[in-house]
């Protein structure tokens, strides 16, 4: 387990703060009672996200930290639990000083598909219409559509990436999915994830 902000760093002041895990998380397992963010003895709220992508816990602040204070996020045994099950073994506790934003607070768009089709053209070359083994990377292939290779999940669950296995997929040794995709070349870049993973949220249940 890891954290950035590291200790003693500055940090943007509206950058989220990320906790990185060894293992998979569990993402309905996020616990927000068991963080706490905080300046001497101010608290402050915050949101909490899972990045499967880097295995990261984000602690997102609504708005941005006051520049040049000195903050400590904790992060308890019973914030998270692993696919598993199991809490954390140790709690964590980094202080960090909030230094100039960056502009990292970006409000979020849906993503359009097209911005999967470049991606997918240039690393898939495995989908098609038949008689290829895998369905076209459509939205008409792949939303709700029962995947052939994990018949007890579909390709595309919109909201919920996690339940998605386009995405489960393309994280490397995620559990219970077999060959990671692209089948025999390299993996997707983390960014190019998380744009799929994006599109994938971005879809209304």
């Amino acid at each position: 387990m890891s954290s950035t902000p590291a200790e003693g760093v500055s940090w943007p002041a509206d950058a989220p703060l990320r906790v990185r895990f060894d293992g998979w998380l569990a993402p309905d397992s996020l616990n927000a009672d068991g963080v706490s963010l905080r300046s001497g003895e101010i608290e402050f709220g915050f949101s909490l996200a899972y990045d499967p992508v880097d295995r990261s816990l984000l602690v997102i602040p609504p708005v941005d930290l006051r520049v040049g204070l000195a903050y400590a996020l904790t992060v308890s045994p019973d914030a998270v639990r692993g696919l598993d099950g199991r809490p954390l073994v140790d709690p964590l506790e980094v202080g960090f000083i909030a230094g100039p934003p960056e502009g990292a607070r970006v409000a979020s768009a849906p993503v359009a598909f097209e911005r999967l089709t470049a991606i997918f053209d240039q690393q898939c070359g495995c989908h098609g219409p038949e008689p290829l083994a895998w369905p076209p990377l459509t939205p008409e292939g792949l939303v709700g559509v029962r995947s052939r290779r994990a018949p007890e999940r579909r390709l595309v669950v919109p909201g919920q990436p996690l339940e998605s296995e386009l995405v489960l997929a393309l994280l490397t040794d995620y559990p219970g999915v077999g060959a990671p995709m692209p089948l025999g070349g390299p993996p997707l870049a983390a960014d190019r994830v998380r744009t799929v993973i994006a599109w994938v949220e971005g879809l209304a249940r």
